[in-house]
């Protein structure tokens, strides 16, 4: 009976751990459906299978935000806490219980309450990576309303340009978008490696959000910055619908802005 209490106010305990309140409020209403050991079993296994999700999301997102020389470090460290949650967890259920269902529990909870505290370890580590490569990030943008001809010598505005290029020197990433407003298109590289040349001007190559493949390159100007951006290989099938935005444009140095 004493096992049985300590067991009850341990959950009851836990119930306040998750990270999100979706989390949190469908792993409460599973539990208060049930009365017996195996029921409960089943919201802890769920809500594992869940966080484990969560997990994975966090690690490979955080993965793809780090250089390979400082990945390597973190899969160790994820093999290396997968193998202490197996074994410690084990433990914490044959010392508490020894064998029956109470021990699954324990399992269980075990289980669970390592998920949730990894996941936030890891979302943590994240927002810290992504503010210090942020720190190292040099922006560059254009901005300007494109005017039309109405045929009688008069102008008119057709829409704006706006162009955006994050250079990232820590990580050695940049992100470039140009969209037109008056179509509706936007050309996004997404974070694409670079590399630079001995004057300063970086190259790089991506594929955009309709599958064409471009070569990309930012050059240093007496007056600014040039960015050109050309097709290398299209996409038959949807290929047309980013080529407008291809060209060469002036840059100036500065956070980008929205109209």
């Amino acid at each position: 009976m004493l096992k049985i209490i300590i067991f009850i106010i341990a959950l009851l305990l836990m119930i306040g751990v998750p990270l999100t309140a979706a989390a949190g409020q469908e792993y409460r209403l599973c539990m208060s459906k049930h009365e017996s050991n195996a029921g409960w079993a089943s919201c802890y296994y769920k809500s594992v299978e869940k966080w484990n999700l969560e997990l994975n999301k966090e690690y490979f997102g955080l993965m793809k935000k780090l250089p390979s020389k400082y990945g390597k470090y973190l899969k160790k460290s994820e093999i290396s806490w997968m193998l202490y949650r197996r074994y410690n967890c084990d433990a914490d259920g044959q010392m508490m219980y020894g064998g029956g269902a109470l021990e699954g529990l324990e399992i269980g909870a075990c289980l669970r309450s390592m998920l949730i505290d990894r996941v936030r370890w890891l979302k943590k580590l994240s927002d810290n990576v992504e503010g210090a490569a942020d720190s190292k990030t040099v922006e560059y943008f254009n901005n300007n309303q494109i005017m039309g001809d109405t045929g009688n010598g008069k102008n008119f505005p057709i829409g704006n340009l706006q162009i955006c290029a994050k250079v990232n020197k820590r990580f050695k990433y940049v992100n470039v978008q140009v969209e037109f407003s008056w179509t509706g298109h936007l050309l996004d590289t997404g974070k694409v490696p670079f590399k630079k040349k001995s004057e300063g001007d970086i190259y790089f190559r991506f594929i955009d959000g309709w599958g064409n493949t471009g070569d990309g390159s930012i050059a240093r100007r007496s007056n600014g910055y040039i960015l050109s951006l050309k097709p290398v290989k299209i996409n038959k099938l949807y290929g047309s619908n980013d080529l407008d935005e291809y060209g060469t444009y002036n840059l100036k140095e500065g956070r980008c802005k929205k109209y």
